[in-house]
């Protein structure tokens, strides 16, 4: 998700197969910015892991993660890119599931990991941790996360969405 310039708010979709990425009309995303080179760099899969690899292609204003200068580097959920000065999070969607359908039950809406995110008293809990109802609305409204264990994180978007399915649920009772 491009969270800078212009373009802040596109999502770019990642594939199977090797992308590339750059200024010009022939890459498979292309992000038409003065600090973007014509080809910055190649998004690819590895089969096995699943996970996401960046390279640069000697862009002329660096691939940075996190920021730091890369050449090549496995992607971690969360992880902020910055091609040129135009700046991504790399959001993964490994460990978020939503619930089973059938009836509606207040505590299985959205899954993380193992964990259930559930809200009740104006509290949304996701496993051991808790937030604040009018906290996450903050963090929704600025596009953040919430921050959970184990370096993990949830877009607080989705945790209002829980929010709004128990208000819901409890209409329905």
């Amino acid at each position: 998700m491009v969270i800078s310039s212009e373009f802040a708010g596109r999502v770019l979709q990642l594939s199977d197969e090797p992308m590339y990425i750059g200024r010009a009309d022939d890459n498979d995303i292309t992000i038409k910015h003065g600090s973007v080179s014509r080809a910055h760099a190649e998004v690819t899969r590895d089969a096995s892991t699943r996970r996401y690899h960046l390279r640069n292609l000697s862009s002329t204003n660096a691939l940075r993660v996190n920021g730091e200068e890369q050449t090549s580097i496995a992607l971690e959920d969360g992880d902020v890119v910055d091609l040129g000065h135009v700046r991504m999070r790399y959001e993964s969607r490994d460990g978020v599931a939503f619930g089973e359908a059938g009836p509606a039950s207040l505590d299985r809406f959205l899954i993380v990991g193992d964990d259930p995110v559930s809200c009740r008293d104006n509290v949304i809990r996701i496993g051991d941790v808790a937030f604040r109802v009018a906290d996450v609305r903050d963090y929704a409204l600025h596009g953040a996360n919430l921050p959970l264990p184990k370096q993990r994180v949830l877009q607080a978007a989705l945790a209002m969405f829980v929010v709004v399915a128990s208000e819901e649920a409890r209409k329905v009772t």
